[in-house]
C-alpha cells in the first residue's frame, strides 16, 4: 500500500514514512512548516517534504508500507 496517495502530505502519512509515533510526526511536521514559513494550519506538499529530506519526489511517491 502506497503511503503518499496525493500531492498533499498529512501527519499520519509522515508518521508511516518515518516509522515513528503520530505525536513525533506532528513535531516534525511543525518543524517543516516553520522551515517553509507556513501558518500553523498550513499543509505541506509532497515536493516540500522531499526537498526537506533531500530526496527525489519519486522516492516518496513509490514508498510503500
Amino acid at each position: 500500500m502506497r503511503v503518499f496517495k496525493s500531492t498533499v502530505v498529512f501527519e499520519r502519512e509522515l508518521a508511516m514514512f518515518l516509522g515513528c509515533h503520530i505525536k513525533t510526526a506532528k513535531k516534525y511536521y511543525q518543524l517543516m512548516r516553520d522551515h517553509y514559513q507556513k501558518e500553523a494550519h498550513g499543509l505541506l506538499s509532497l515536493e516540500e517534504v522531499a526537498s526537506y529530506y533531500q530526496l527525489p519526489v519519486e522516492v516518496l511517491q513509490t514508498f510503500e508500507q
